[in-house]
């Protein structure tokens, strides 16, 4: 490599670190085959749990167990589903809140793909067994549809935060940057569960995000 080749090299790299993105080495097989569209169907729980099913399988996922997170339901409320494939059973439910970028209010989240954007992002992810640089009890996000693909450069997460915990008994859960810039954000009573279940899978999980 060129001397000057290399300075712009470090130079990105320098940008890319200052706005907090995080760069992975080796993507997931799941990458692969990126579906051409992303999927926004409002489905009803039961079809949605069939396409997850069949999603999880062809892309050698588990077929046992999937997350799904219902941003179309307020904060306040349980939105977080830790759903069994096989019987379609929703296993346990959870507090989530919703990045803080954009026109996003505690009320309704907007959503982006976007470096930088600090919003929520929609549809289907892998969760990997990865944890962040800096949130130990964490696992990263592998963005798997066409709206979401920036998930790895933008170090999207399932992590735990004590403002979910705190403001989870409010009808909405108030907006913090902190707590959430786009990561899926949970209670921090949760979180050992969760991560649990993601360590113990023969084969990754599946999150799915919708509106």
């Amino acid at each position: 490599m060129s001397r000057v080749k290399r300075i712009v090299a470090l130079g990105v790299i320098v940008v890319l670190a200052e706005a907090g993105i995080v760069v992975w080495n080796t993507p997931s097989e799941a990458w692969r085959d990126i579906p051409a569209k992303s999927d926004y169907t409002k489905y009803t729980m039961e079809e949605r749990v069939d396409v997850a099913r069949a999603f999880a399988k062809r892309r050698k996922m588990s077929e046992e167990t999937a997350f799904f997170v219902d941003y179309s339901i307020e904060s306040g409320t349980p939105r977080f589903y830790v759903v069994n494939l096989r019987t379609g059973e929703v296993e346990k439910k959870i507090h989530v809140m919703h990045g803080a970028g954009g026109q996003s209010t505690a009320e309704k989240p907007e959503f982006s793909n976007k470096l930088g954007s600090k919003c929520s992002s929609l549809g289907r992810f892998l969760v990997s067994r990865e944890s962040g640089l800096t949130i130990k009890k964490s696992r990263r996000l592998v963005g798997l549809d066409v709206d979401n693909q920036t998930a790895q450069w933008r170090g999207l997460m399932i992590h735990a935060a004590g403002w979910v915990d705190k403001y989870k008994g409010r009808r909405y859960i108030p907006l913090n940057e902190h707590a959430s810039s786009g990561c899926v954000t949970i209670a921090k009573r949760e979180i050992d569960s969760i991560l649990s279940i993601v360590d113990k899978s023969e084969s990754p999980i599946l999150l799915w995000t919708y509106n």
